[in-house]
């Protein structure tokens, strides 16, 4: 008789967890709050209709489905939305799966099991896998006079296409991930913008000029590296702010409001992706603020001169477990206004005590190969015990991750877990398909399209 697992949504984490679960014999059962498939991708739930992968489409892709050659090497939110239906297709996972649209879930222990409510009735499962993500509740910062603003406000995750602020005056606040890619298309689109931040950021292109020919950004970052896994967080910052500094010369030579110190290891470095960002300040197309505070008014905001018309929050997200029990999200040790690590899990996935529940996609800079190892990973658990981390293992992950949570807001990381190359490996190594790397070489999804599940 084979166990049933819940799944709570229907994007990404959601749907390779589908697969790597049914591909394990269990019987599998996925509740998604909204009408479709996508999540995060889906325009006006995370993402904007603009927007393109700061990856390109050898990172942003499943292991065992890789994108056909004729498409985008940056695609588009729309691209990834026809790739997500496409993978779900390909795998009949709704033919293969019980899919349940429009429902609320609320999860619950149940003894040994675990208990989903909906407004269906009551199901109870063997396992529970999470996989709503970390990205998805829209998150503005109580700011002075936010109610009083008289044209437009929205979040990034909510905000229209481009070409309709073609002749208006706009606020983006945030320059992370959002922020300065909302600026450089809005300025493209015809839009007057004002970008207003806190301290600068690391400006990275999609594309970098190497010796061999335009290469994109995770083909460059993205390779097995002798770099020593033991360094200090202030040691850490500053290779990374030195290293920085050399790929975005043309950012410090400026000297304005987007220098960055590349002395400096005190302050964790930020990073984004934006083309053509550093360039449009340069030219003077997207007018600098930096402000630790902002406070609004009716026909604008304290400090910038006129009227504006639209405000932007490239603000980020919070993380939504409330469908969660409270004994569950005091397991889970959740702290929701947490934006860096809203629970303390052990490898991203794991909580002490809750047995046959994982967490799939749960941090800060989730990309589809780490997503699809842990889900393979979950899956593997859930039908052979030896694949399961121990109590010591989870606790120790746990204590790791605390330290990092109980760092002042000025000194924690941008990622929690931050070195992409070693957790992919990690987690290879714990679902059965490690891989070894050669110094250098690339780390790509495809390598792990085929992979016998072999215990640890």
């Amino acid at each position: 008789m084979s166990s049933h697992v819940a799944i709570i949504g229907a994007g990404p984490a959601g749907l390779v967890s589908a697969k790597e679960c049914l591909e394990q014999g269990l019987d599998v059962t996925v509740f998604e709050k909204s009408e479709r498939i996508g999540g995060l991708w889906n325009a006006g739930a995370g993402v904007w209709p603009d927007m393109r992968t700061n990856l390109s489409k050898d990172t942003c892709a499943f292991p065992d489905f890789p994108w056909p050659d004729e498409a985008d090497l940056f695609p588009t939110q729309a691209a990834m939305v026809n790739y997500l239906k496409a993978y779900t297709a390909h795998f009949k996972l709704q033919e293969r799966a019980q899919f349940h649209f429009k429902t609320q879930a609320h999860v619950e222990r149940d003894g040994d099991k675990w208990s989903v409510l909906t407004p269906d009735g009551h199901h109870r499962f063997d396992h529970v896998i999470v996989g709503t993500g970390f990205f998805n509740k829209p998150y503005i910062p109580d700011v002075s006079g936010l109610d009083d603003f008289k044209g437009t406000l929205n979040h990034s995750a909510h905000i229209n296409a481009f070409k309709t602020y073609a002749g208006r005056r706009v606020v983006v606040v945030g320059n992370a991930f959002s922020g300065c890619d909302i600026a450089v298309g809005l300025v493209a689109a015809g839009a007057d913008v004002t970008h207003i931040f806190r301290r600068p950021v690391w400006v990275l292109p999609r594309e970098f000029a190497m010796p061999e020919g335009d290469e994109p950004i995770d083909s460059v970052f993205y390779r097995k590296s002798e770099a020593p896994q033991d360094m200090s967080l202030t040691e850490r910052y500053s290779r990374t702010n030195e290293a920085m500094g050399e790929l975005c010369g043309l950012q410090n030579a400026m000297r304005d409001d987007l220098y960055i110190e590349t002395q400096n290891n005190t302050n964790p470095p930020l990073v984004t992706v934006s083309d053509g960002y550093v360039y449009a300040v340069r030219e003077g197309m997207i007018q600098l603020k930096r402000m630790q505070y902002i406070e609004i008014e009716p026909n604008g905001l304290r400090g910038i001169d006129g009227q504006v018309d639209d405000i932007i929050f490239a603000t980020g997200f919070e993380t939504d477990l409330s469908f969660l029990s409270s004994d569950i999200q005091r397991a889970l040790q959740y702290q929701p206004t947490d934006r860096f690590l809203p629970a303390l899990l052990h490898e991203g996935m794991w909580a002490l005590d809750q047995d046959n529940l994982a967490l799939i996609g749960m941090y800060r800079g989730p990309f589809f190969l780490t997503m699809a190892l842990q889900a393979k990973w979950a899956a593997a658990s859930f039908a052979s015990p030896e694949f399961r981390p121990t109590a010591r293992e989870i606790a120790q992950g746990i204590e790791q991750m605390r330290a990092l949570r109980d760092l002042p807001h000025s000194q924690r990381p941008q990622f929690p877990i931050g070195e992409y190359v070693s957790y992919v490996e990690r987690l290879a190594a714990q679902s059965g398909v490690a891989i070894d790397y050669e110094m250098d070489q690339r780390v790509l999804p495809s390598d792990y399209a085929i992979g016998a599940h072999k215990p640890r």
